[in-house]
C-alpha cells in the first residue's frame, strides 16, 4: 500500500495520522500531540490525515471510531483493511515430547549433501569446562 499526504510535522494541529514504526507495523492515531505520541510509538515520519479517520466495522455493518462505540460513517469505495482469522502459531505434533539439545544437536548438525567444514556452532558445555570456569577469578 503506499499512502501520500501532508508531513504530520506540516500539520501538528491534524486530529490524526498515519505512519510506519522502526520495526515496519502500520500505526493509526488520533488526539492530540500526535507528534509526540507517534514518536513515542516508534514512528519518526507520519501523514497527516486531515478529513480522514478510521472507522472499524462493527456488529450489523456499522462502521464505529477506534474506541468501539462513537459512530463512523464508512464512506463508498474507502479502502479497506481485513484481519486474519488464521491463529497465529499451532502445535502440529502435540504428542512429541520436547527433547534436550544434547539430544538432538548430532541430528540438526548433520548435512544431508556435504559435509560441514568447521565445527557445530552450539556445543555442550563438558564436565571439564565447567571445571575449569569455576577455577577462573
Amino acid at each position: 500500500m503506499i499512502a501520500s499526504g501532508r508531513p504530520l510535522a506540516q500539520l501538528p494541529s491534524s486530529g490524526a495520522a498515519l505512519g510506519v514504526d522502526r520495526d515496519g507495523f502500520l500505526v493509526y492515531a488520533e488526539g492530540s500531540d500526535l507528534v509526540a505520541l507517534l514518536a513515542r510509538a516508534g514512528v519518526s515520519e507520519a501523514i497527516a490525515l486531515d478529513e480522514t479517520r478510521l472507522a472499524l466495522l462493527g456488529e450489523g455493518g456499522v462502521g464505529v471510531a477506534p474506541d468501539g462505540e462513537t459512530p463512523r460513517a464508512i464512506g463508498d469505495g474507502a479502502p479497506t483493511f481485513l484481519a486474519e482469522d488464521a491463529p497465529s502459531a499451532e502445535v502440529i505434533f502435540p504428542d512429541t515430547q520436547p527433547m534436550p539439545y544434547g539430544r538432538w544437536r548430532a541430528l540438526q548438525g548433520a548435512r544431508v549433501r556435504y559435509f560441514p567444514t568447521a565445527p557445530p556452532r552450539f556445543t555442550r558445555p563438558t564436565d571439564e569446562d565447567a571445571d575449569a570456569g569455576a577455577a577462573e577469578p
